[in-house]
């Protein structure tokens, strides 16, 4: 499933009292530009809404913008929240004003990073560079559940065609 077939999917959410249609459609329209599909309607960040919309739709991970500073209480425990529901290895970004006053963008990464966020990024980022970024997060995610699913059936030298086949021989017996 990976090259020019890939597919990247993921649910929005906006924070707060945020102008959720005309921001979060601007958000939508780029990241589909860059190849990142929005699977349903952008949704307030409510946790339980956006983890019953990601399991729905299947989606690789849960994006959250926000702009009026309140992501922080809005954002907390959506980690758990994915784990409990199954969602163990989604990714999550959020972006943008995510928390009030004047606070460094060093200590909002912090803080995000420790509720279990794989990326933050301040107001004003590129989505063009969001999209890149998350797309190559997912095919990390990706790779890495593969390999974990391989487990110790891998042979250790695949590029051997000999390999290949008493790798096929082992599978199908």
């Amino acid at each position: 499933m990976f090259g020019q077939h890939e597919t990247f999917k993921a649910v929005l959410g906006v924070s707060g009292a945020d102008c959720p249609i005309l921001g979060s459609s601007i958000i939508r329209k780029r990241l589909e530009q860059n190849g990142v599909r929005i699977t349903g309607p952008a949704i307030s960040a409510d946790r339980q809404a956006l983890v019953a919309a990601a399991r729905e739709t299947g989606a690789d991970a849960i994006l959250i913008s926000c702009s009026y500073g309140h992501g922080e209480a809005t954002c907390r425990g959506l980690r758990d929240l994915c784990q409990a529901s199954g969602l163990k290895g989604i990714t999550l970004y959020a972006g943008g004003n995510l928390m009030a006053g004047d606070t460094g963008f060093a200590v909002v990464e912090q803080t995000f990073r420790a509720m279990g966020y794989d990326r933050v990024f301040p107001p004003l980022v590129s989505l063009a560079l969001v999209a890149e970024q998350l797309k190559e997060d997912i095919r990390r995610k990706r790779r890495s559940l593969k390999g974990r699913i391989a487990g110790p059936a891998r042979l250790r030298n695949t590029a051997n065609p000999a390999g290949l086949n008493l790798a096929f021989a082992h599978m199908y017996g």
